[in-house]
């Protein structure tokens, strides 16, 4: 109970930070979501579910796979999370949204029956408040044989774009936490095989796991990176208020020097890696 309170709260303050940082999480994450799409193979007329649906750029492109006729749902936790990917979404397609329907809720608590042929979620699953439940949940949508593929971030020190900001916080901000391996957290689902298990535990079958590479590219400077990721994110941005005007500066400037390999010519290049873990519903 104290970990779903903690995730809504959490993603109530996250949620204008996410409406209007919407374009720089959707080139942030576009690769990783292109690799999620590929390996669910989504088919024109099927009708999936898109969880933890973020600024709901994988539940629109999932509505795009299966047009005509399919239909797309996407949840997230917070209605006004939903509210920014119906946005996104409206903007992106000049207002039409059809065949999508947003949905709030759990995944640990899904209102809905088992009518769906797939299920997507891009990160997502990390900050699943119960894991056990949210999996058996989602499973008992499916329909029999029902698809589905799970992104989460892999092993923390192949993703820069996490590990060069604690870095800089470490060097600045005295006593950072640190996460319990099972809490709700980026890196809870690194270690190799451990959603997958999670999958198999909660009778999901075929699971596997596909490591997949890719590179964060974005027209930006290292000092806009900074500040897009300090206006995206609670945490960081409490932290740099706590510090005062000074040392919110000097860490800023740490930053800089500790990413300026990711911008060899002006622009951003940083490498990433998640793992993509796909499942189907028992027949």
């Amino acid at each position: 109970m104290t970990h779903a309170i903690e995730q809504r709260d959490r993603w109530i303050r996250a949620a204008p930070r996410w409406g209007k940082q919407r374009e720089f999480v959707r080139a942030l994450t576009a690769a990783a979501s292109d690799a999620m799409l590929a390996a669910a193979k989504p088919e024109p007329g099927e009708l999936w579910l898109d969880i933890a649906a973020g600024v709901g750029d994988p539940a629109m492109s999932l509505v795009d796979r299966v047009a005509p006729n399919g239909r797309v749902m996407m949840t997230d936790l917070v209605p006004d999370m939903l509210r920014t990917a119906r946005d996104n979404i409206a903007s992106a397609t000049g207002g039409r949204s059809r065949g999508l329907v947003a949905v709030a809720a759990a995944a640990e608590a899904l209102p809905v029956k088992p009518v769906f042929d797939g299920v997507t979620c891009r990160f997502g699953a990390m900050f699943f408040a119960e894991p056990t439940v949210a999996v058996g949940e989602i499973r008992g949508a499916m329909t029999p044989g029902g698809r589905s593929a799970f992104v989460v971030w892999a092993d923390r020190e192949r993703n820069p774009y996490f590990t060069e900001i604690e870095g800089a916080l470490r060097d600045v901000v005295d006593d950072l936490p640190v996460h319990d391996p099972d809490d709700p957290h980026v890196f809870r689902y690194a270690p190799r095989d451990k959603f997958a298990a999670l999958l198999r535990a909660a009778d999901w079958v075929d699971v596997n796991e596909l490591e997949t590479p890719f590179t964060m590219e974005l027209g930006i400077s290292a000092s806009e990176l900074w500040d897009q990721t300090v206006g995206l994110s609670v945490e960081v941005a409490g932290l740099v208020e706590d510090l005062g005007a000074e040392r919110a500066a000097e860490l800023k400037s740490i930053f800089e020097r500790r990413v300026e390999q990711y911008f060899p010519d002006g622009a951003m290049r940083m490498p990433a890696v998640v793992r993509i873990v796909t499942a189907r519903a028992p027949d």
